[in-house]
């Protein structure tokens, strides 16, 4: 990511200095019909991530109670993923009065994810620190509109008001608040959704191996 390319510039020439992401398999995520989607009557917001505590989903429930009252249509949260805090946050969704609305359904396999990406309206990251999150890659592809922490490479990724929002990690208001922009505006919702997939394409696999392949021309 950018970000590591200013760390690492620290210490060394930036002319030494090549950021390569990685890249998208668009045969297994492929966008569905996104106008479609407006015609749904739920608004399903995603995760998909290890429940650990440098993920910050409890800032995400935190946020989910907000946007719970501030949507328009009524509201459903999906959590993929395992880790040691599973049981805790199914626990905190309980005390925060979530209930039915969101819906732990563990790890899944890879090749699942597109299937949850299609059923989303939006996805979310509420990391506290990130290297170039591929779930984010994945989602652009998709055409999904992206709210994320503004950490590590994920500005790479989503461009603020393009695509999505970034949002400073721990704050569960600000990133309700952004949610509910999006969720609540189809006109917006649709806008951000194109974008991610005119974003999407300079992380497909075809461009990553054409600048790899410009680096070792360039190294020789």
């Amino acid at each position: 990511s950018n970000n590591m390319l200013n760390k690492v510039g620290r210490y060394c020439s930036e002319k030494k200095l090549f950021v390569v992401s990685s890249g998208i398999d668009k045969d297994l995520f492929k966008a569905p019909d996104i106008e479609s989607k407006l015609e749904d009557e739920i608004r399903n917001i995603l995760f998909v991530g290890n429940l650990r505590k440098v993920k910050g989903v409890q800032y995400l429930l935190a946020a989910f109670k907000i946007v719970k009252k501030c949507s328009k249509k009524p509201v459903k949260l999906t959590v993929i993923g395992d880790g040691p805090l599973k049981k805790q946050l199914i626990e905190l969704a309980g005390r925060l009065g979530l209930g039915d609305d969101v819906e732990f359904l563990g790890e899944k396999k890879h090749e699942e994810i597109p299937h949850y990406m299609k059923e989303a309206h939006l996805i979310v990251l509420t990391s506290l620190y990130e290297g170039l999150p591929n779930v984010l890659l994945e989602a652009l592809a998709m055409g999904l509109p992206i709210v994320a922490t503004n950490v590590g490479g994920v500005p790479d990724i989503v461009q603020n008001g393009f695509n999505g929002y970034l949002v400073k990690p721990r704050d569960f208001r600000e990133l309700a608040k952004k949610i509910c922009e999006i969720i609540n505006d189809d006109e917006k919702l649709l806008k951000f959704s194109r974008n991610s997939l005119i974003k999407s394409e300079k992380f497909l696999w075809k461009k990553i191996a054409e600048k790899i392949e410009r680096i070792y021309q360039q190294l020789i």
